[in-house]
C-alpha cells in the first residue's frame, strides 16, 4: 500500500493524470475493496487536502488528483452495482447545504459491498424529501450525511426524519461533524459513525439483524 501511495503522490506532483489513473486502477486490482478505501484512498485524500492547505501541493494538483480519484471511485461503484433481490434497502442523502464529496462515494461503495440495495438521492436534500424517499422504497435504513456545525437546525432535520420513519427503520448519521451530535444516539435512537470502518461495522451489524 505504501508503494502505491508513494507512486500516487509522485504522479500528483508531476501533474501526470494518466499515470495516476493507472496507479489507482492497479490499487483496485490488488487490494480488496475495504483495504482500497480505508487503507489507501482515504489516507491519500486526507494527505492531498492537508498538503494543499500547507501550500506544498498546488490547487491545480489537488483538483486534478481529486478528479482522478472521483473517476476511479465512480467506476468501482458502477462495477459493484447490481440488482439485489430481497436484500435490505438503504436510502443515502446529504442534508441541506451539503455537497457531495469523495467520502460520500466511499460510503456508497462500502454499503454496496456489504450487500445493501442502495437508493442514492444526492446532496442538499430537504429532510421531508429524505423521509419520502425512504417510505417510497420501503427502506430499512436511512444514511444522512452532515458536515455542518449548524447543530440546532440539523437536529431539527434529523428529528423530523426520525419522527417520520417506520419503527423498523434505522438511521445512521455520518460526516465530519457527526460527533457533535452524540446526544442524539439515545435521544432519537440513531447510529452515529465517524469513520469508514465504524460505518462498515454498523452496516454489517444491521444487515445481519435484518437478514
Amino acid at each position: 500500500i505504501m508503494e502505491l501511495f508513494d507512486e500516487s503522490i509522485s504522479c500528483i506532483k508531476e501533474m501526470n493524470s494518466w499515470k495516476l489513473d493507472n496507479v489507482l486502477s492497479n490499487a483496485v486490482a490488488v487490494l480488496n475493496t475495504n483495504d482500497f478505501l480505508i487503507e489507501f484512498i482515504k489516507p491519500l485524500s486526507n494527505y492531498i487536502q492537508d498538503e494543499c492547505s500547507r501550500g506544498s501541493i498546488r490547487y491545480a494538483q489537488e483538483k486534478m488528483s481529486k478528479l482522478c480519484i472521483r473517476t476511479c471511485l465512480n467506476n468501482l461503484y458502477l462495477k459493484l452495482r447490481s440488482s439485489k433481490e430481497n436484500c435490505p434497502r438503504l436510502v443515502v442523502a446529504s442534508l441541506l447545504s451539503e455537497h457531495e464529496s469523495l467520502d460520500t462515494i466511499m460510503h456508497l461503495i462500502i454499503a454496496q459491498n456489504v450487500g445493501w440495495d442502495i437508493t442514492y438521492i444526492g446532496n442538499g436534500v430537504p429532510h421531508d424529501e429524505i423521509s419520502y424517499a425512504a417510505t417510497s422504497v420501503r427502506a430499512q435504513l436511512v444514511v444522512a450525511i452532515n458536515n455542518s456545525r449548524d447543530i440546532a437546525r440539523k437536529i431539527y432535520e434529523i428529528k423530523h426524519i426520525r419522527d417520520n420513519a417506520e419503527k423498523t427503520e434505522d438511521i445512521i448519521l455520518i460526516g465530519s461533524q457527526c460527533n457533535d451530535y452524540k446526544q442524539l444516539t439515545t435521544q432519537l435512537n440513531i447510529n452515529i459513525t465517524s469513520d469508514l470502518t465504524s460505518f462498515r461495522l454498523t452496516l454489517e451489524r444491521l444487515y445481519s439483524l435484518i437478514r
